[in-house]
């Protein structure tokens, strides 16, 4: 009999009674079961089939927030908890989850938020002494990032909320409130190269792409080893069937220094792009060299990896990367996905699937 599994978040009772709350509660063991047994993607699958039919149900809601967590699927983990924590705004391991949640996201100033409000409900909590350190060490990384801008302490915050919303907007593919939110901080802080970065992005979703470019260039004016805009640039001259420049531009980007791991992803993604699968896997492994790769929790840049290995006929490889990425992100289904297709008898290349 396998041990009880500890929960990360304390369930609510659920309160909802209808003639299918029968079914309500078979689903839900079902998808207990599948936890206790670490069945945690076929448990999770029965958990949003059951959020479709009783929306925004705190039980559901819980387990569903505590499988992401087991999965690190920690993107989907944050969303969950947001909307679980308003009808549980005073849960202390909710808050205390969703500040986590924020932190490994690097949402900080969310992160730092939802700290100082756990610890203005329970200043004396088991948990406070750590809470208020880490508050402490965000607020300090906060001033480190946004120091430089001539901001008062509340604007500052002010910034970085709106900067994570624009992050946020472009992950979620809310293009139009994001293009808002970013103009709106760069009329404030015109400088502040991420936000000029993500606004390009959104531009060129908007079918925008001439003005995208021109951000992009004007990021590289006052950094021109800015990988970000580098690899930005890339794929927008490419896309926009300027492949010479394309290509130029992608020669000035393999010349920056990867000193973190980003740096390495935003390189692979515009080589993807150009179907430079060579120089993909010589990203990757100097990734490696710098152990760059051992401390990166995103599946990204093993899975460009895998898909340009495939692409040059070694399979085996690109099997051996799709599944580190299971094993660093189990619910990274595009790996599984890619794995099931190279079983069969004969793949053929556009069946596998390259995400960007």
């Amino acid at each position: 009999m396998p041990k009880s599994r500890k929960r990360h978040i304390k369930k609510k009772s659920f309160q909802r009674r209808e003639p299918s709350i029968y079914k309500f509660i078979e689903r839900m063991n079902r998808a207990t079961d599948l936890m206790e047994r670490g069945s945690f993607l076929e448990a999770r699958e029965i958990l949003q089939e059951l959020d479709k039919r009783f929306p925004n149900q705190p039980e559901v809601l819980t387990e569903l927030a505590n499988v992401n967590f087991e999965l690190r699927d920690m993107q989907g983990h944050q969303e969950v908890c947001e909307r679980l924590v308003k009808f549980m705004p005073e849960d202390d391991l909710l808050l205390k989850s969703l500040a986590g949640s924020y932190l490994i996201n690097m949402r900080i100033a969310k992160s730092f938020f939802m700290f100082e409000r756990f610890l203005s409900l329970y200043p004396e909590h088991e948990d406070a002494e750590h809470a208020r350190e880490t508050a402490r060490k965000i607020e300090e990384e906060l001033k480190k990032h946004w120091g430089d801008y001539g901001l008062t302490e509340n604007e500052m915050l002010e910034m970085a909320v709106l900067h994570e919303d624009i992050q946020v907007a472009l992950e979620n593919g809310e293009i139009k409130k994001g293009i808002t939110a970013a103009e709106k901080l760069l009329l404030r802080v015109p400088d502040f190269v991420s936000a000029r970065n993500n606004l390009s992005q959104m531009l060129f979703f908007d079918d925008q792409a001439e003005r995208a470019i021109e951000e992009a260039n004007l990021v590289l004016k006052t950094d021109s080893e800015n990988a970000h805009a580098l690899s930005n640039l890339t794929r927008f001259l490419f896309l926009a069937g300027r492949e010479q420049e394309a290509h130029n531009v992608a020669v000035r980007l393999k010349k920056v220094e990867t000193k973190h791991i980003e740096i390495a992803i935003k390189k692979a993604e515009a080589f993807s792009y150009l179907g430079d699968d060579s120089a993909i896997i010589e990203i990757f492994e100097d990734a490696k060299r710098r152990s760059l790769v051992e401390e990166c929790h995103e599946p990204l840049l093993p899975h460009l990896t895998a898909f340009a290995l495939c692409r040059l006929g070694k399979e085996k490889d690109a099997r051996d990367l799709w599944e580190q990425c299971l094993k660093a992100s189990p619910g990274f289904g595009f790996a599984r996905e890619n794995m099931d297709e190279l079983r069969k008898p004969t793949v053929k290349e556009t069946r596998l699937m390259l995400i960007l």
